[in-house]
């Protein structure tokens, strides 16, 4: 299984730009098999959950807005077992007549074991996932924790991939102290999980989600207050937002409302100020892609029903983040509503059912597919062409791509296929986590050595055009000829080359001004082809700094806003203040917040960073003449009561007082410019800030360091 996971891999790796192909070879057997984490056995189910099979890896966030840099999470089920496979693993069959182990369907494998951990890692970074959210029911379940320790230590070794845990209210429901109960879970994650390389963190803190805890009523500013390593809560649907001590919200998927009527309204929500106020520190938003719903075979079946509709649900709800945020309006987060619950109809693991199937013919020196079934054309993402010897039928090269919704047909000849006699197969390539499906075998002879010359087109820039730094360069080598290496030249010098690839997405840096684009596909004959775009790089900067503006004096805490210019979607924008790094906010094109700097000279370099490792900085330099600094505790330490506080104020005139409110309310103040007092503070969340007065009757005040006091 892991042989076929990474061979489809490689192949997505090489498919996904699109255009003429390298030759890529496969087997029939890779192809049609089970390509997932799914166990091998699993036969499919009466509540939609479809047979271990063969299921599309092109990247998941391939299905959003252009230039999504969204953070795809899948959302685990660690409970599964099989019989003999642990002690505490109980199966029987239930008066219902389903056998279940653990109180749950079964699936075939073991959660805890690691090399089931691995494979539905392997899995989820071939389909373009970043990380895992995991339904955790606190560590007194023994396979539910050992399934999350697994994929922490899993999660560990692999470079990008995160993980977060999700407090489910089977971890509390029945303590008697359900404040405690989490509480104590939760410190139990800041010693067992936060510190892991891999745990999932915004600004530094780690993530917790809590689901089902809005049946309760809780006391969160307790909760808040007993919890260790201020980690962010985030709370289901739109009112999660507007949920005591909420850092963010979720959404899911509910059964009686179509994806539409359900995610529209959390989305409209979650980008509405006046709902998720946005203020301060930006709140999470984690949107939701769905294929359906059906608990018909669950022990706690409500028999909740939504169809799973051939695809159709799954498209919708993955275009809802289309309908409703795009690069400039960005979801930094979504999670799959679920990997693997096979309880509830809503896993992804064995792929999307479209309910099609392909047909393959030839007639008269052209290969034709159909598609029948209840299915729709829509969640055919692109076909694609194998040949194989007529004497094998097994080894299989990769001919030609035609993407879907275009003609489903292709002269014979436009396959490259060397003099012989050949059976061709056609694969119709699901989108995202959409079952794939194959042809029948077709016989057809080749049509002698390919006799084009070849040819380059540049998509992107046209020529002629105006463009910001750094440039886009798309372009494709397309004819029955396989090229070996593709180029660009910016003026007449190399500045790209790969081998093996006949099509090319990248950026070029750029200065201003004129500029002649080359790009080159090579051949193994070793001639080449050529095409050229002549354009024009724009003066204006990259990335605007609209405050502070440049050689100005400010006081602090200093307004920062900074705007993105260019076509590209930046995956983050930083703010260095005297070369330390002060600010970072990801998946955005401005920003616009406050920094701390002292009274003197100053200097910020504000970075726009992409997909591609690549960022564009602008400088500013300035003076600040009036400023309150709290250099002690510093934001989000965990600390001891009393709490040392240190602040310093300077002005242009005489600092005559130094003030430290807590939690908006002023705790003390001193009639100099400096103030280090321990002061009293109870055990919880807390936030100071620092102010000073001066002689003229000015006030400059920080902004507010937070803290949690134990």
């Amino acid at each position: 299984m892991l042989h076929r996971v990474t061979l489809s891999l490689l192949l997505s790796a090489v498919l996904l730009a699109g255009g003429a192909l390298a030759q890529t070879t496969s087997t029939l057997s890779a192809e049609t098999g089970n390509n997932t984490s799914a166990a091998d056995s699993f036969t499919g189910q009466s509540n939609g959950n479809a047979p271990a099979g063969n299921v599309s890896k092109l990247p998941t966030r391939s299905m959003l807005y252009a230039g999504a840099a969204t953070k795809v999470y899948a959302h685990l089920l660690p409970w599964f077992c099989t019989a003999g496979s642990r002690p505490d693993c109980s199966c029987g069959t239930g008066s219902d007549g389903v056998y279940r182990c653990h109180g749950h369907v079964t699936t075939g494998y073991t959660s805890s074991d690691p090399a089931q951990v691995k494979r539905q890692v392997d899995d989820m970074i071939s389909r373009g996932i970043d990380g895992m959210i995991i339904d955790w029911y606190g560590p007194n379940k023994a396979i539910e924790n050992d399934s999350t320790i697994a994929v922490r230590n899993e999660a560990q070794t692999r470079t990008g991939f995160e993980f977060a845990i999700m407090e489910d209210k089977g971890a509390f429901q029945n303590a008697t102290d359900k404040e405690a109960q989490i509480i104590s879970d939760l410190n139990y994650c800041a010693t067992n999980f936060y510190g892991s390389s891999a745990y999932m963190r915004r600004d530094g803190r780690p993530v917790v989600i809590f689901f089902g805890v809005e049946a309760y009523t809780l006391d969160w500013n307790r909760i808040r207050g007993g919890v260790q390593g201020n980690p962010l809560f985030i709370f289901e649907d739109a009112n999660g937002f507007k949920h005591a001590q909420s850092d963010g919200g979720f959404s899911w998927v509910k059964p009686s409302e179509t994806p539409t009527t359900y995610l529209d309204y959390f989305y409209s929500k979650a980008l509405d100020p006046t709902w998720n106020d946005v203020s301060g520190s930006e709140k999470q938003v984690f949107g939701s892609g769905y294929l359906g719903f059906n608990d018909t075979l669950a022990t706690w079946s409500l028999n909740r029903i939504q169809s799973q509709a051939c695809g159709q649900t799954w498209l919708e709800a993955m275009g809802r983040v289309n309908a409703n945020f795009s690069s400039t309006t960005p979801l930094a987060n979504l999670q799959l509503v679920t990997w693997n619950d096979y309880d509830e109809g809503t896993e992804l693991e064995t792929g999307v059912d479209n309910c099609t199937s392909v047909s393959a013919s030839v007639a008269n020196g052209t290969l034709s597919w159909t598609l029948s079934g209840t299915g729709q054309d829509n969640t055919i993402d692109r076909y694609r062409i194998w040949s194989s010897p007529d004497t094998d039928g097994q080894n299989l090269t990769l001919r030609k791509e035609v993407l879907g919704g275009t003609a489903r047909s292709v002269a014979i000849s436009d396959l490259g296929l060397p003099a012989g006699n050949y059976i061709l197969y056609v694969q119709a390539v699901g989108k995202p986590s959409v079952r794939n499906q194959m042809s029948n075998g077709v016989n057809s002879s080749g049509g002698g050595t390919c006799t084009s010359a070849g040819s380059v087109t540049i998509t992107t820039p046209t020529n002629g055009a105006t463009v910001s730094a750094p440039i886009h360069v798309v372009a494709n080598e397309s004819s029955c000829r396989v090229a070996t290496d593709m180029q660009i030249y910016l003026d007449g010098t190399l500045v790209f080359d790969q081998a093996s690839i006949e099509s090319i997405d990248t950026t070029v840096a750029a200065v201003a001004g004129s500029h002649q684009v080359a790009v080159k596909a090579w051949y193994a004959d070793g001639t080449n082809q050529l095409s050229i775009a002549n354009v024009t790089v724009s003066s204006s900067n990259p990335v605007t700094v609209t405050a502070p503006a440049a050689g100005s004096t400010v006081q602090s805490k200093v307004h920062v806003t900074a705007t993105e210019n260019t076509s590209r979607a930046a995956t983050s924008m930083q703010i260095y203040l005297d070369s330390k790094l002060v600010f970072t906010q990801y998946n955005t094109d401005s920003i616009d917040t406050y920094v701390d700097a002292g009274c003197g000279s100053h200097q910020i370099v504000v970075k726009a960073w992409y997909s591609d490792g690549t960022n564009n900085p602008v400088t500013v330099s300035f003076s600040v003449n009036r400023a309150n600094l709290v250099s002690t505790p510093t934001n989000g330490s965990t600390v001891t009561s009393p709490v040392h506080v240190v602040s310093t104020s300077c002005s242009d005139h005489t600092v005559t007082s130094t003030q430290i409110y807590l939690d908006n309310v002023l705790n003390t103040q001193t009639s100099t410019s400096s103030l280090d007092q321990s002061i009293a503070i109870s055990s919880g969340s807390h936030c100071i800030v620092g102010k000073g007065w001066d002689s003229a009757g000015n006030s400059f005040l920080t902004t507010p360091i937070c803290f949690t006091v134990q």
